[in-house]
């Protein structure tokens, strides 16, 4: 299983863990920090959320869980706000918590 932290203290050193159910061990997946929020593991991808701050920054971020490096994902706009999300099939749904709205785009 897999997690993501929103941070402490309101900085942005959330991390991405990797849970195991068994033990309740967990173990720090790469080197990435901030203000997360949602994820989703498609194959050995796994999406999560990042607000970057309060405004119209938020990004979604795709951490390659074979090299454990994660990058900014393409064909997604800034999105402020974003927390939990969805995917339907090829479409991703988020919440612009900031903005009240609901944003539908695109995702491969």
């Amino acid at each position: 299983m897999y997690n993501v932290g929103f941070g402490t203290d309101n900085k942005p050193n959330g991390t991405v863990v990797k849970i195991d159910v068994a033990s309740l061990k967990s173990e720090r997946i790469g080197t990435y920090e901030g203000l997360l929020d949602g994820v989703y593991q498609r194959s050995d991808k796994l999406y999560f959320s990042d607000w970057k701050s309060l405004g119209d920054t938020g990004e979604l971020q795709v951490l390659d869980l074979k090299i454990r490096q994660a990058s900014r994902a393409t064909g997604v706009a800034l999105i402020g706000g974003f927390a939990d999300f969805l995917v339907d099939g090829n479409q991703l749904i988020v919440p612009s918590l900031t903005n009240n709205k609901v944003i539908f785009t695109k995702f491969n």
